[in-house]
């Protein structure tokens, strides 16, 4: 079974690839997690990432949000995030709005790049934004309907 007190005697080959993206650590374990929102579709992984340096937890913080091939984990494109949460929030899962301003609709990403910006329709394979919504400012939540409407 592979676990610390098993008395495996054979082994067999790799039944699965996992990998490994970058960074290995986050900041603070104390503070608010440097990974807080994430979503996965059409092959691609899409998070928003704290990538200040670690050595001290009072470094501004420099979010960005990353999209990666979901099979092999290579970064496909990284967009800047103007201003996010305080990295300093005393609970490592943060405020449960961010985890919901970031959607996925097939080849669409919406999102907002500001704590206090407008939502913004990205394209998924590439990163760049195909729309603002004006009159979005400040939102706190995006929910995707199934409506053939768009």
């Amino acid at each position: 079974s592979g676990n610390a007190v098993a008395q495996d005697t054979v082994v067999g080959p790799p039944r699965r690839l996992q990998w490994v993206g970058g960074p290995r650590w986050a900041r603070h374990h104390d503070n608010m997690s440097s990974l807080n929102a994430a979503v996965s579709a059409g092959g691609r992984v899409f998070y928003v990432m704290d990538e200040a340096p670690r050595f001290s937890i009072l470094t501004p913080p420099h979010w960005k949000l990353i999209a990666r091939d979901a099979f092999n984990g290579s970064v496909l494109w990284k967009r800047e995030i103007s201003e996010w949460h305080s990295q300093l929030w005393p609970l490592k899962s943060g405020p449960s709005q961010l985890a919901r301003r970031l959607v996925i609709d097939g080849e669409r990403l919406f999102v907002t790049r500001s704590i206090m910006g407008s939502v913004e329709c990205l394209d998924a394979a590439t990163g760049k934004t195909l729309r603002v919504f004006k009159g979005s400012e400040k939102a706190e939540e995006i929910a995707r309907s199934n409506s053939k409407n768009r």
